[in-house]
């Protein structure tokens, strides 16, 4: 059996002291998966590093890192819109980046691995005309396409936008006309599956990077080419993960239940506290702010707390409040498990008016 390693989006970066390492750490990780595995590939599908200037930087203590595997593993790396993200007429192939085939010049690159055909696609701004690439013919039971961009038809959500080029659009077609039976694809940051015009179509998510509300593990997948082609997702450990808590405040601006969470996480993940109620007093909540990034923010990668929290003196002790936090309560444990969001969401807008209503009247 043949094993290859599906990768994609790892920005390595070389701007922060921190990160940097952080996403070394990943890559170290990556490559001692391909190692275990006694891979025949390891495919980067764009977006490897975060800018053109992260490849600058990093391309030695890259090389180091992949010294490993260099002499049993072909390594090949497609950029993707990152990568020519300030690159100014400096060409990717023109630097060491060791024992790695970089494809950057389009529109494809044709090569095999193990008797696998791998039809490579760096990023490109438009794809037009791919009917007229003159692709050689199949010559193998297996072609793999390494890509960077959108496919059509894959119903995508993006989120914010990030910097880089913009991602060129890629047409199913495309795939199936040059009869790829699989598409090892990069750009989005979430895992995507999809079988459009006959192809597998794969988006193996970012390596490591999350954006707020992402939540879904980070790995690469690992495809074993024997009797069929099966694909199995890999998480990996140092990517950490991002984890979010809704989290309603008591009127006093206490907050339970914190220490339970705190027990699932891990030294590389981010941890994002929204905070929010009604208190008696705000400056309690700060103080209650200041205590969690001393006590958790060490223990994790990134901690971020948010807060939506209105003061108003005496609401502590005002029956009204009370009796409508009595209800929720109960209400919320028979019923509220099953769209948790929801009901705390329910309890904050009922406490605001709950505020509105007691000023109008004092």
């Amino acid at each position: 059996m043949i094993t290859f390693v599906h990768c994609s989006d790892l920005h390595l970066t070389a701007a922060d002291p921190a990160e940097r390492e952080y996403s070394l750490s990943v890559l170290d990780e990556i490559v001692e998966l391909a190692a275990s595995e006694r891979a025949a590939g390891l495919f980067f599908c764009g977006d490897l590093f975060n800018h053109f200037k992260d490849a600058e930087e990093l391309r030695e203590e890259f090389r180091k890192r992949i010294q490993v595997i260099r002499d049993r593993c072909r390594i090949i790396y497609v950029i993707g819109n990152h990568e020519v993200h300030g690159i100014a007429g400096q060409r990717l192939g023109s630097y060491d980046f060791g024992q790695v085939t970089v494809v950057e010049q389009g529109p494809f690159s044709l090569t095999q691995v193990e008797g696998v055909e791998v039809l490579c696609i760096p990023h490109q701004a438009r794809y037009d005309g791919y009917r007229d690439w003159q692709v050689p013919a199949k010559a193998s039971n297996l072609r793999i396409a390494l890509a960077h961009g959108l496919v059509t038809g894959m119903e995508i959500y993006l989120g914010p936008d990030e910097e880089g080029e913009p991602p060129g659009v890629l047409d199913p077609d495309l795939f199936a006309f040059h009869k790829v039976d699989y598409a090892a694809l990069g750009h989005i940051h979430g895992r995507r599956e999809a079988t459009l015009a006959g192809v597998r179509l794969c988006y193996a998510g970012s390596a490591r990077v999350y954006r707020k509300g992402e939540t879904d593990a980070r790995g690469v997948y690992l495809l074993r080419v024997g009797d069929k082609l099966e694909v199995q997702f890999h998480p990996l450990e140092k990517a950490g993960q991002y984890r979010a808590y809704d989290l309603p405040l008591s009127l006093e601006g206490r907050l339970e239940g914190l220490d339970e969470l705190a027990f699932q996480w891990g030294p590389k993940d981010w941890i994002d506290l929204r905070l929010s109620g009604v208190v008696d007093d705000e400056n309690v909540v700060g103080d209650l702010e200041r205590r969690l990034k001393e006590t958790h923010g060490p223990r994790v990668r990134r901690f971020d707390v948010d807060r939506t929290v209105q003061p108003l003196s005496g609401i502590s002790s005002h029956p009204l409040a009370k009796k409508f936090l009595e209800v929720w309560e109960s209400r919320f444990s028979s019923e509220g498990r099953t769209d948790e969001r929801l009901w705390k969401r329910a309890r904050l807008i009922g406490l605001v008016k709950l505020a509105e209503l007691v000023k109008r009247s004092s």
